[in-house]
């Protein structure tokens, strides 16, 4: 996904013909990388994941200290870092791609 980013963010400012950006510029490089691999995100939610772990993966996106509660639904989260879509980091679960959380904000509220 860095890589999505990056390459949409390079051929950006070379549209504009700029070698410099700036975070309005990232940010509209990680838009279309949202738009883009919509439906790598779409399968993922769809198909990866069942209602109870989508239902978490709301929960983590619109609050990290979700990730921290462990012990409730230890199944689920186990399940979802078995397939590196969370990551346990300094006690809490967290995405392994931060535009994932983008992505479920955006379009799974």
């Amino acid at each position: 996904m860095f890589q999505a980013v990056a390459s949409d963010l390079v051929n950006y400012l070379n549209g504009k013909k700029r070698q410099t950006a700036t975070l309005a510029d990232l940010d509209v490089a990680v838009e279309k990388v949202l738009v883009t691999t919509k439906s790598y995100f779409y399968y993922i939610w769809s198909e990866d994941c069942n209602d109870a772990e989508r239902a978490l993966l709301r929960m983590l996106a619109r609050d990290e200290e979700v990730g921290a509660q462990t012990s409730q639904h230890l199944y689920e989260w186990q399940d979802l870092s078995r397939k590196e879509i969370v990551e346990m980091r300094d006690g809490k679960y967290r995405f392994c791609v931060e535009l994932l959380r983008d992505w479920i904000s955006k379009n799974k509220p």
